[in-house]
């Protein structure tokens, strides 16, 4: 059985040659978006389109959300630059094996999605990336 999306990203996004330096379990959380810290990252499954008949072959969707810094003159170009990291590291990326899931495709399904600040006054983006796999 396959890992849910959301955690083969996340793994994919930690060992990015991209540089983005986030932690699972510190700064990057699947399916939570916790109070703390303000700089974060969350990897959300979202659904998808339904697999294909009679093989495995399957069409999931993630959503990743970055959180900045609540304060700093740079605190919202500093979280634009975050999502734009993700966007590097996962748009486009092919042919890879992840915990037994094949990956023949993931792909940005729209640019970068200003989602406004949260209740801290913490800038929130996000972008959903559509998956093709088979395992």
């Amino acid at each position: 059985m396959a890992n849910p999306p959301s955690k083969d990203i996340v793994e994919i996004l930690e060992q990015s040659s991209t540089g983005l330096g986030y932690t699972f379990g510190t700064n990057m959380f699947i399916g939570v978006l916790p109070d703390t810290p303000d700089e974060c990252i969350a990897v959300y499954d979202t659904g998808g389109s339904s697999p294909a008949p009679n093989y495995d072959y399957y069409y999931p969707m993630v959503q990743v959300i970055v959180r900045g810094s609540s304060s700093g003159a740079t605190a919202y170009k500093d979280a634009w630059d975050t999502i734009e990291i993700v966007k590097q590291a996962l748009h486009g990326l092919h042919g890879e094996t992840w915990n037994g899931a094949v990956y023949i495709q993931i792909m940005a399904m729209s640019d970068i999605l200003r989602l406004g600040p949260d209740d801290h006054g913490r800038p929130l983006f996000s972008l959903n990336f559509g998956v093709h796999r088979t395992y």
